[in-house]
């Protein structure tokens, strides 16, 4: 329990503080932007197979 949340915790912090610092380091947005959206890309391409992947077990009926 403990791990989880610090595993979340430290995700959280990096979420936060990623931006930040390539937004002091470089002056623009823009880094962020793309920071944001590399992060997002490999969610987006699993996103459709995973939750169709739940669909396909059948479960069998009381």
């Amino acid at each position: 329990m403990i791990s989880i949340f610090t595993v979340d915790l430290g995700t959280s912090m990096t979420a936060v503080a990623l931006p930040l610092l390539l937004i002091r380091d470089y002056g623009t947005t823009l880094a962020a932007g793309l920071t944001l959206a590399i992060r997002l890309v490999p969610s987006i391409a699993a996103g459709p197979w995973a939750g169709s992947w739940p669909g396909g077990i059948h479960a069998t009926s009381p």
